[in-house]
């Protein structure tokens, strides 16, 4: 892990999940040594909404697993969160697993993988929610660097005295509209 508050933010939630019910299948620990900051991988189960580690952003090596009768459950389970950076949806099916997707409301949903989509620099990444603003890579992250201006200017021929689109309209205005109206769609 990088920084000691992150791992701070970890232990914090593993011990609230604990307080509330949830059980460690493996991992949970810190593991101490002089390279750097270290924890288990943890897979914890028995979780619900009322837990930190499923209502904040805790990253750090675990996963939280939740128990779902239905599809749309699952994926109400997915959206209740302040939080959509990235998300997973894992099934053999692969209309099923394009239709949640389109569902899940997260900035990238990877199908049967966990991150891919961030080492694909073609495509957009950055969150939903609160977890972002804005994307890097692909088209939509080098317009994060730019300035959109758009500029307008009268093309025609000739020139009204009145804006042509602005309202009341003349009746010499009114006559060019529904005459154009009528030429257009009949």
């Amino acid at each position: 892990m990088t920084l000691p508050r992150q791992v701070n933010i970890v232990e914090s939630h593993y011990k609230d999940a604990k307080s509330k019910g949830a059980f460690f299948v493996a991992g949970g620990k810190r593991v101490l040594t002089e390279k750097g900051l270290f924890h288990e991988p943890t897979i914890i189960i028995g979780v619900n909404h009322q837990m930190k580690i499923m209502k904040e952003e805790t990253f750090g090596p675990e996963i939280s697993v939740m128990e779902f009768n239905t599809e749309e459950e699952a994926i109400s389970l997915a959206n209740d969160s302040d939080y959509g950076l990235s998300a997973s949806v894992w099934t053999n099916d692969s209309k099923k697993a394009k239709r949640v997707a389109q569902k899940i409301q997260a900035g990238s949903v990877s199908i049967n993988d966990v991150i891919i989509n961030y080492t694909m620099s073609d495509l957009p990444f950055g969150g939903f929610k609160k977890s972002g603003l804005g994307r890097v890579h692909g088209p939509e992250g080098l317009r994060a660097f730019a300035q959109v201006q758009a500029i307008s200017s009268n093309r025609w021929f000739w020139r009204f005295t009145d804006e042509l689109w602005w309202f009341p309209y003349s009746k010499k205005i009114y006559s060019y509209i529904a005459s154009a109206v009528k030429f257009l769609f009949g």
